[in-house]
């Protein structure tokens, strides 16, 4: 899967439970040893567990004007 930004996932402006929903489903659409980018306009603390359940590794970047850029690993 391609990981670039413009090929991330956005959940700005999206509630937490859809915001939920639709990591779940990129999570599972990304095969093992690949990656994308996820979008928030929130500091995505909240969705740690999720990441974990899911079998990701996050690295957060965090550019104020755009919020918060996470780069998510499948590595299960």
């Amino acid at each position: 899967m391609d990981s670039t930004i413009e090929n991330a996932l956005d959940l700005r402006s999206v509630d937490f439970e859809r915001a939920k929903a639709q990591l779940t489903e990129r999570a599972l659409a990304t095969s093992k040893q690949s990656s994308f980018w996820a979008l928030f306009d929130y500091d995505p603390v909240d969705f740690v567990e999720t990441f974990e359940e899911l079998g990701l590794i996050a690295q957060t970047f965090m550019y104020p004007q755009e919020g918060y850029r996470v780069f998510l690993g499948r590595c299960s």
